[in-house]
C-alpha cells in the first residue's frame, strides 16, 4: 500500500482510532455521521491536526509518528488538500491561484505559472485564467481549487466534502470533472462525502466511520448491499433492521418477526427499500408476510412519491404516490398498518 495509516487523535472527549490503506491511483471514500470523524482523520493525514498516537507512512517515507517525534511539516508532505469552502486567495487571478502549487514544491514564478497554463488547458479552465475568484461560480471555484491542488504534484490528494456547497446542477459537473481527472491522478485520494452517490461514481473503496472507529468498509457496491449503520441504511433510502435469524425468520427487538426471502442463522442486519412499503388504514389480510401496526411521524416529498415515516414496534419508511396518500387521508399521528413482503427483504450476517 502507498499509504498506510493508523490514525489515533483525541479532542475533547471524541477518540478516532483508524487504520487507512490506500494504493496509487486508488480513491478512498470516507463515509459517516456528522462527528464519526471523517473531517478529523483527513486532517490527520494532511498533518493539520497533531496525533496522539499512530503512524502515517506515504511511499515508505514516514510522515508522522508520535512516539519517535516524527511530524514532518504540511508543506513538505507532498499532499494536495482541497476544503469545502475552497480557500481561494481573493487577490490573485485564477492562473495565479493555480501557480501557487507548483510554486509551493519549488518552482519558479515563471515556471509555475507555464505549469499552471498547461493545467487549466487539461481541466478545460483556459478561459477563467485571467478572472479573480470572486467572479466565479461556487461550481467553476471548486474546479479551479482542485486543479491548483493536482498543479503542485501531490502524492496524497485529500478531498473535504468538495460538492457539498454546490447546487445539484453544478455537483453534477463537478463530479464528471472529479472523475475524469481522478482516473489519471497516479497518487492517493482520500474523499471525505456524505453522498453515497459521489462514492458509487468516484471511489474504489469506502470506509464507514462512527463514534470515530471503522464500522465498514469495502467497495462502493458491497456497502450499498448491504450497510451495517442506520446512517448509511438512510443515506441510501434503505429500512435497516438487526435481529437473529434461524432460517428465513428474524427475530426482532420487542417480540416481533421478520421474514425474509433467503435463508440465515445467527445474528442478521435485514434491510428492504421503502417503495417495499405498503402502507393501510386497517389490519391488512393480503399475501404481506410481514405486517405491523405503527403511526406516522413524519412526511416529507422524495422525488415523484412522498416518504412517510411510520414509528412503532418495528420503525420502517414506506414511499407513498400523492394518489394513494389522498385515498388514505393520511395526516401525521394517524395510526396505519405497515406491509412489506418477504421477497423484499435481504438478510445478511451482521
Amino acid at each position: 500500500m502507498t499509504l498506510d495509516a493508523r490514525l489515533e487523535v483525541r479532542r475533547d472527549e471524541f477518540q478516532l482510532d483508524v487504520t487507512l490503506r490506500v494504493a496509487d491511483g486508488q480513491v478512498l471514500g470516507l463515509l459517516g455521521p456528522n462527528g464519526s470523524g471523517k473531517t478529523t482523520a483527513l486532517r490527520a493525514l494532511g498533518g493539520l491536526t497533531p496525533m496522539r498516537a499512530g503512524c502515517v507512512t506515504l511511499r515508505e517515507r514516514v510522515l508522522e509518528h508520535p512516539q519517535r517525534r516524527v511530524r514532518v511539516p504540511v508543506r513538505e508532505r507532498r499532499s494536495g488538500v482541497v476544503f469545502q469552502d475552497r480557500l481561494l486567495f481573493p487577490h490573485l487571478s485564477v492562473l495565479d491561484n493555480v501557480a501557487f502549487g507548483p510554486r509551493q514544491r519549488g518552482a519558479g514564478r515563471r515556471a509555475a505559472r507555464a505549469q499552471a497554463g498547461v493545467w487549466l488547458e487539461r481541466t478545460g479552465l483556459t478561459e477563467l485564467g485571467r478572472r479573480k475568484p470572486a467572479s466565479l461560480s461556487g461550481g467553476q471555484q471548486q474546479r479551479v481549487a482542485i486543479t491548483r491542488a493536482l498543479a503542485g504534484n501531490p502524492d496524497l490528494l485529500l478531498l473535504d466534502e468538495p460538492l457539498a456547497a454546490l447546487d445539484a446542477a453544478a455537483r453534477v459537473e463537478l463530479r464528471r470533472f472529479l472523475r475524469r481527472h481522478l482516473q489519471d491522478f497516479p497518487g492517493v485520494t482520500v474523499l471525505v462525502t456524505h453522498e453515497p452517490l459521489d462514492a458509487l461514481v468516484l471511489c474504489d473503496e469506502v470506509v464507514v466511520l462512527e463514534s470515530g472507529r471503522a464500522l465498514q468498509r469495502g467497495s462502493p457496491s458491497e456497502v450499498a448491499r448491504h450497510p451495517r449503520s442506520d446512517h448509511v441504511a438512510s443515506l441510501l433510502g434503505l429500512n435497516l433492521l438487526r435481529g437473529r435469524a434461524n432460517g428465513d425468520h428474524v427475530q426482532l427487538s420487542g417480540g416481533h418477526r421478520l421474514v425474509a426471502a433467503n435463508a440465515l442463522r445467527g445474528d442478521v442486519f435485514a434491510s428492504f427499500r421503502p417503495s417495499a412499503v405498503t402502507v393501510h388504514t386497517r389490519e391488512p389480510y393480503a399475501s404481506a408476510r410481514n405486517v405491523w401496526p405503527g403511526r406516522v411521524v413524519g412526511m416529507a416529498p422524495h422525488g415523484d412519491v412522498v416518504r412517510v415515516q411510520i414509528d412503532g414496534p418495528v420503525p420502517v419508511l414506506a414511499d407513498v404516490t400523492p394518489a394513494a396518500l389522498e385515498a388514505l387521508s393520511l395526516a401525521e399521528g394517524d395510526s396505519v398498518w405497515a406491509a412489506v413482503k418477504a421477497l423484499e427483504v435481504t438478510t445478511y450476517p451482521a
